[in-house]
């Protein structure tokens, strides 16, 4: 991925989101002499210039891939006015703002010329065959408010004077631009669809990996990878019959790859092993939780009853929080030795939050944000369980 910005002359002009990050394309617009730009309510700018970004997004790069608004598994595209749902394969896309004015450009009198290069590696997925001289690839542009995408029109693939390959198509209006393949649900190996599923070797639960298919070297779609059950992984056009399975770390950068399946024909299988190495989770500790209010107005201390949380901010966004009811001051709660916790508790209309991390050896609870949330954390290797001795101070003990 690679962004530029830049003032472009409405006498004519250009400019080129170069190569660089691991991408070896670039993507030009160019804006032809005589062009007016136009605001969201279809109004003339009165402007002889335009404030212009491009960010170009290359198709064989992870980071890329993951910027891909919506999704590669899109539920609204438009299709001639009928909506569908489906899986795209990328060849690249471009996003393209402007702002002449104070306002936002969305459209023009003369369309825009859009340049894309496209990788040497990329396979159109319609033949199976690497992208050639003359080929074609079906244009989309990208409603943020909606998600939607729309398909415009196709785009013609040349070579530059370099001999790299092109896709050159107009627009007439701002958004994202795609270029892909788009392929609708359907029958089990037909023309459109079939799945596989992965089975690995580790048995206890993990988060914070991605599972992508691969065929020739080139991602086609992917997304969070439970590590215990595997996968499902959809595919569009079963021509694609030699794939892959990369399962990446996403707690590092770069993400490294840490399993692959071998390659596999989806159509003349189910289930594909994969072999992960991930190193052992943290284990699981019991943690008593023993909370008191210190009231400054009364002279008194109390236990109240309210839900704690244990936030873990490393953790993938779905398996982040533990939530558990404190009774009467007291609650339990499974938590992984080593990890640092934010744990917090609303309590009269107050928040109270302090860090911890749970082990064998005893730490202290240090307030972070909120109100005063202080204490101890000590293990007892009897019962093999932690306690956690939270003390906050109010001054509204009702």
């Amino acid at each position: 991925m690679t962004t530029i910005s830049q003032n472009i002359p409405l006498s004519g002009g250009t400019i080129q989101a170069p190569v660089g990050n691991g991408k070896a394309e670039a993507a030009t617009i160019t804006i032809a002499s005589g062009t007016q730009v136009k605001d969201a309510s279809g109004n003339v700018i009165n402007t002889t210039s335009v404030s212009t970004q491009v960010v170009h997004f290359g198709s064989a790069q992870l980071e890329s891939l993951l910027s891909f608004p919506g999704g590669f598994t899109p539920q609204n595209v438009n299709i001639n006015g009928t909506n569908t749902a489906g899986s795209f394969v990328t060849a690249g896309f471009v996003a393209i703002d402007m702002q002449a004015g104070g306002k936002e450009v969305k459209s023009f009198t003369k369309p825009i010329e859009v340049k894309v290069g496209i990788s040497d590696d990329f396979t159109n997925p319609d033949t199976n065959e690497k992208l050639k001289e003359g080929d074609t690839i079906p244009t989309w542009s990208y409603e943020n408010s909606t998600g939607e995408w729309t398909r415009e029109g196709e785009a013609k693939v040349t070579k530059d004077a370099s001999g790299k390959l092109i896709a050159t198509f107009t627009a007439s209006h701002l958004s994202y631009w795609n270029l892909d393949y788009f392929y609708e649900l359907g029958p089990k190996c037909g023309k459109y669809y079939t799945f596989v599923k992965t089975s690995s070797n580790v048995t206890s639960y993990q988060s914070g990996y991605h599972g992508y298919l691969y065929a020739g070297g080139q991602i086609l779609n992917g997304g969070e990878f439970d590590v215990t059950n595997g996968a499902i992984t959809y595919i569009r056009n079963p021509r694609r019959t030699s794939m892959q399975v990369k399962v990446f770390d996403m707690s590092k950068s770069p993400a490294p790859v840490v399993g692959q399946t071998s390659v596999f024909n989806p159509c003349t299988v189910e289930t594909v092993p994969i072999t992960l190495n991930l190193p052992a989770p943290p284990t699981p500790i019991t943690v008593d939780v023993d909370f008191t209010a210190k009231c400054t107005n009364k002279q008194v201390n109390i236990k109240p009853s309210a839900w704690v949380t244990l936030l873990d901010p490393t953790a993938a966004w779905y398996s982040r929080y533990t939530g558990v009811y404190m009774y009467n001051g007291k609650a339990t709660v499974t938590v992984k030795e080593g990890k640092e916790y934010v744990v917090s508790a609303w309590v009269a209309g107050k928040y109270y939050s302090g860090r911890a991390t749970f082990g064998k050896t005893s730490s202290t609870l240090v307030t972070s944000g909120g109100t005063g949330l202080t204490g101890t954390t000590n293990y007892n290797t009897s019962t093999k369980r932690v306690k956690l001795v939270a003390t906050y101070v109010t001054n509204s003990c009702k």
